[in-house]
């Protein structure tokens, strides 16, 4: 599972540590960052669309862009790439 909110869309799912954690502000340059990273997994043009509509490697590039948008020192991943093709 990769813990996206249904009732979110893609672009509010990669921001989600910003609206959970008031230690984290959100601003435009952080935005941008979400959309270039949203970009650079292949899933440009799909910043509006729901979990629902999206395939399980989409899902799972959702959840890579939102451990990633906080630029975190250190990130653990348990099979990060298990539903990924070879491309992605």
């Amino acid at each position: 599972e990769f813990e996206l909110l249904a009732y979110l869309d893609v672009m509010d799912n990669v921001l989600l540590p910003f609206r959970i954690n008031p230690v984290l502000s959100l601003n435009s340059e952080l935005r941008e960052r979400a959309n270039l990273l949203i970009q650079e997994v292949g899933l440009d043009g799909k910043q509006r669309r729901y979990p629902s509509q999206l395939s399980q490697g989409e899902r799972q590039r959702v959840a890579v862009c939102r451990a990633l948008v906080t630029k975190p020192a250190i990130l653990l991943g348990d099979e990060p790439t298990g539903n990924l093709d070879p491309h992605n």
